[in-house]
């Protein structure tokens, strides 16, 4: 008669896995390349012309920091040194998924450009309500 015991000794290794990535996407989190509703949690543009950036990617020597800044910039049009990155901090930032290989700049690089281009676009908006000049007139 086999039993699990002697199954054991025989085998050599018992493996047991389990994943939580269902049971926390059903608790309502959102999925990592999902843009946020609120824009501030990407960007926040300080009353002294500074650029605050929020990415969960890290900068692990690949020039992280250095290209999703120009993106930002780039896509604001203000100058690359007005650009303070945040990066991989859980508590404030947005949730881009891991920083592995060039998945980063492809990834949290179109999400950032796009959330800057978002914000530019608001920011273009108030600026012709509050001077009362058609968007398109604004430079």
């Amino acid at each position: 008669m086999s039993t699990r015991r002697t199954f054991l000794k025989t085998s050599g290794a018992l493996i047991v896995s389990f994943s939580l990535a269902p049971s926390v996407l059903a608790q309502g989190s959102q999925p990592a390349q999902t843009v946020p509703v609120n824009i501030d949690s990407w960007i926040k543009i300080q009353g002294d012309g500074r650029i605050g950036v929020y990415t969960g990617r890290t900068e692990l020597g690949q020039g992280n920091r250095t290209a999703l800044s120009q993106i930002v910039a780039e896509e604001l049009d203000v100058p690359f040194g007005r650009i303070d990155m945040l990066m991989g901090d859980t508590m404030l930032t947005p949730d881009h998924g891991p920083t592995v290989g060039s998945s980063t700049i492809r990834d949290a690089g179109a999400l950032l450009r796009q959330a800057a281009a978002e914000a530019r676009q608001k920011m273009l908006i108030l600026a012709s309500q509050k001077l009362s000049v058609p968007v398109d007139g604004l430079t």
